[in-house]
Order: structure tokens, then C-alpha cells, then sequence
């Protein structure tokens, strides 16, 4: 065997064990997370999306055997095949990917009716509650149609591949042959057109809720931004628009290709070779390079074929992988189509809540200020760590001589602050105290600290009242609030 039957047979043997392990973990996953039937009978959407993906999941499976087979075909080439093996392998092959299609469509159509909602709930139940029904009658004709397609597959070169023979009726076998590929390029365009209008319907109502509500705003701040959600569903569906369009569209294209065409690329190239073929690389010639092997058509067809089995491969990623964010996604949309614009505005609970913590700091203040302790004058003359500089300025003041003849013991700091406001106007600033203070969050001091300590008695045995100079160095504007 060369170079590329080496290659193939690698790629073959990754996407067997990527497909057999995820979909196995699906259907066991479904199988374990079953919910039996209400007493209406009537499935919720998430039932109904969790039925779809394991059917989905069963169907890939086959293809992911079927695979496997081709596997076994070209790693043993002594292996012979007869009529009834290449017509199995080809109805298997057609009729496992019309089925993971349609699987495709259904959820596609529910999702978008589920999000956009056309109609009203009672017919809308009844499209989703039909439309698996009506998908499978019109699976059941394209399935004539591969079934009669099939009839012409038989052994070629030697009973070691798969081919089509000619029909006596070439215009009826083209009309069969092409309605085939046909009907595969319209259902993946449909899937993936329908998910591409769920984003643009899901942008156009987010974009007239923001607009609404900057109409009835005087803000020029605008009070609607684009939520977090956005942005993962439309990676999330682009992708899986992306990846079928990607791994089934050439397939389809190249069935479409006349056998003239192909001839004239390459002579051994036909259209029932591309149909049906189980060795793809058996009449390339084995001395030629990698490099010239892989530029042969034969090997274009060979990746174009692998690629329908990458898709049933990696669908479980999207639909039961990525299934809870694709469903929160949904369940998200929905809601918010319920809330009112108002709910982009600031919570009038989260104000309230603000509102009560503030007047909790300023009542602790004023409780500090009315039952602070005496202070050893000593620190609080050399306090450099908060930025601020206490300096002890006692004046023989008239004020300062009359507080001194007052019993000590029996008088508070309110008694003081009335005494001088008799005589004397204050002058503090607590507006352009409090920010300064509040600048300086190294000290496990709090602001209120701060300020309860800038009135403060001298000890018991010389019971003076002292006057401090607060000032602040880190600041151009020095504040000299005088305390007597």
C-alpha cells in the first residue's frame, strides 16, 4: 500500500474512534436522563430536543459502522465484495445520511419556532408536535428514490470495489441520480439558513428594545448594552451553520459534476464511481510521489467523501456537547422577550440597599464622636500614618481658662462643643475632611477613627483641653481646622 492509503486509513480510524465514543456517550447519556411522559402525553421542549439528539445520535452511530467497514475494505485489499455488499453499503451510506439530515431540519425548524414565535401557542404546539411527521413522509419518498438508485450498484474490477452500471433509460437513472444530491444541498442550506435567522431575529429585537428605551430616556449615556449571551449564541450557531455547509456541501457538488466533465479530468473518474466506491485509491499508481498523489483527483473525491462521515462525527459536539449552553441560550432569549426595558436600569433594591449602608457608616460616625476614648496626647502628636500631622497648639485663651475651672469628671464631649459654640464659631469641614481621609486605605483605621480622634482630652491629672491643627502634607490645599 502507498503513502495516501496510509494517510486515509488514519483519517478513517481518528474519526472512528471519535464518533463511536461521543455517540455512544450521547445515547447513554439520553438513555439515563429519560423522563417519562406527563399525564397529557405532551413532551416539553427539552424532552423533545433530548429525543431529537438521541435519535440523532443512533443514526451517526451506523454511519460511524458503516465507516468502519470501508475501514476493514481498504486496509485488507485481498478482501472481495460482491453485488449485495456494495447495494447494503450504498442504501446504508444514502439512507443514514438522509436521516441525520432530516433529524438536522426538525431540530432546526423547532428551534427557530421556539425563539421567533410566529404563531400562537396552540398552533404553534401543533407545528412542533407535526413536524417530525411530516419531515418522515418526506424522507420516506427520497428514500424510494435511493432505494431505486440502489438497484444499480454491482461489483466492479474484479469484485474488489463497488460501481454503478448504465441503465437502457440514461435520462431516468440522471433525473434519479441527481435528485439525490439535490435534496442533500436543500436540507443543509435550510439548516443552516434557519439558524442563521435565529440570530438575526435575536439582533433585531435586541436592537429595537434599545432603541425604545433611548427614545424614552433624556440620558445620553445609553442604559441598554449588548448582554454577554449574544455573542456566544451567534458563535455557537455560526459554527454549526459553518460545519454542515462545510462537510456536505462538496459531496453533493461533485455528484453533480456530468460524467463528461470527470472523464475529462480524469479518465477513470465517473459519476457512479463517486457514488459508490468502497476502495477510492485502488487505481492510483503507487510510484508517484505524495506530493503528486495528493493533487490527483481521485484523492479530492476521497476527501470529500470522508468529510460526510466527519460530519456524523462531530455532531455530538454541537448538539449534546454544547447542548446546555444552546439551551440556556434559548431559555435566556425567552425570557427577556417576557421583561420590560426597565430591567436594563439600575435595581431600585440594589439603591435601597446602597441608601441604608450609607446612613450606616454616617450614624457610626456620630456615634463614635459622642463615645470616643481618651487618647494618649504622645501618639497622637507624632501620628504621621495616615497622612495627617497632629501638632498640640495649647492657647491661654479666655475660652481655654473657663473650660479649666469645669469638673473634669462630669462633663462630655457634647457639653464641650456647646460651651464653645457660645463663644467661639466652628470651623470644620467635614465635606473636605472626609475625602482626604479617605484617600489613604493602608491603615487598618477606618475614616470615622480618623475623625473621632481629632477631639480628644488631655489626661486626668492636668484635665486641659487641647487644641489640634489637622494638616494634610500630600495635598497642594493644606486644611487647618482648629478644635477648641
Amino acid at each position: 500500500m502507498n503513502k495516501v492509503v496510509y494517510l486515509l486509513g488514519l483519517s478513517y480510524l481518528v474519526t472512528i474512534l471519535f464518533g463511536l465514543i461521543g455517540n455512544l456517550w450521547v445515547i447513554f447519556s439520553v438513555i439515563r436522563s429519560w423522563r417519562p411522559r406527563n399525564s397529557i402525553g405532551y413532551l416539553n421542549p427539552s424532552d423533545r430536543l433530548r429525543s431529537y439528539i438521541g435519535g440523532l445520535a443512533v443514526v451517526d452511530l451506523i454511519v460511524i459502522l458503516s465507516l468502519l467497514l470501508r475501514f476493514v475494505y481498504l486496509l485488507v485489499p485481498n478482501i472481495t465484495v460482491s453485488d449485495g455488499n456494495c447495494q447494503t453499503i450504498f442504501l446504508i451510506d444514502n439512507i443514514i445520511r438522509l436521516a441525520s439530515l432530516t433529524c438536522l431540519f426538525c431540530i432546526s425548524v423547532e428551534r427557530l419556532i421556539t425563539i421567533k414565535k410566529p404563531f400562537s401557542s396552540n398552533v404553534r404546539r401543533n407545528c412542533i408536535k407535526l413536524l417530525p411527521y411530516v419531515a418522515g413522509t418526506i424522507a420516506i419518498f427520497f428514500l424510494i428514490i435511493i432505494i431505486i438508485d440502489s438497484l444499480t450498484v454491482i461489483a466492479i474490477n474484479d469484485y474488489s470495489n463497488c460501481g454503478q452500471k448504465p441503465l437502457k433509460w440514461m435520462g431516468i437513472h440522471n433525473v434519479i441520480s441527481t435528485s439525490i444530491p439535490i435534496t442533500y444541498i436543500i436540507l443543509t442550506t435550510f439548516v443552516s439558513l434557519n439558524y442563521l435567522h435565529i440570530i438575526r431575529h435575536v439582533r433585531r429585537k435586541f436592537w429595537k428594545r434599545k432603541s425604545r428605551v433611548c427614545a424614552n430616556t433624556r440620558s445620553k449615556i445609553p442604559l441598554v448594552s449588548e448582554p454577554k449571551y449574544m455573542k456566544g449564541m451567534t458563535w455557537s450557531i455560526v459554527t454549526v451553520a459553518v460545519f454542515h455547509l462545510f462537510c456536505l456541501i462538496p459531496y453533493c457538488i461533485i455528484r453533480l459534476i456530468p460524467d463528461i466533465l470527470w472523464k475529462y479530468m480524469d479518465f477513470d473518474l465517473t459519476k457512479g464511481y463517486i457514488h459508490s466506491q468502497i476502495r477510492p485509491l485502488i487505481q492510483i499508481d503507487s510510484n508517484n510521489g505524495l506530493f503528486e498523489e495528493i493533487l490527483n483527483f481521485k484523492f479530492l473525491v476521497m476527501v470529500v467523501n470522508w468529510l460526510t462521515y466527519t460530519n456524523s462525527a462531530g455532531n455530538w459536539i454541537f448538539y449534546a456537547a454544547l447542548n446546555r449552553q444552546l439551551r440556556s441560550l434559548i431559555r435566556a432569549t425567552t425570557e427577556r422577550r417576557k421583561r420590560s426595558t426597565l430591567s436594563q436600569i439600575s435595581s431600585p433594591l440594589a439603591v435601597q440597599h446602597s441608601l441604608k449602608r450609607q446612613v450606616a457608616q454616617s450614624l457610626r460616625f456620630l456615634t463614635t464622636l459622642n463615645s470616643h476614648k481618651p487618647l494618649d496626647n504622645n501618639n497622637n502628636n507624632e501620628n504621621n500614618t495616615n497622612g495627617l500631622t497632629f501638632e498640640k497648639n495649647i492657647r491661654n485663651s479666655d475660652a481655654y481658662q473657663n473650660l479649666t475651672e469645669t469638673d473634669s469628671q462630669s462633663q462630655n464631649t457634647m457639653s464641650f462643643r456647646n460651651t464653645y459654640n457660645t463663644k467661639y464659631s466652628s470651623k470644620i469641614s467635614l465635606s473636605s475632611l472626609f475625602p482626604k481621609l479617605s484617600q489613604n486605605s493602608k491603615l487598618s483605621r477606618t475614616t470615622s477613627d480618623a475623625v473621632s480622634s481629632v477631639l480628644m482630652r488631655s489626661t486626668t491629672e492636668n484635665d486641659k483641653y487641647i487644641t489640634v491643627s489637622v494638616t494634610e502634607n500630600d495635598t497642594l490645599n493644606n486644611l487647618n481646622e482648629e478644635f477648641v
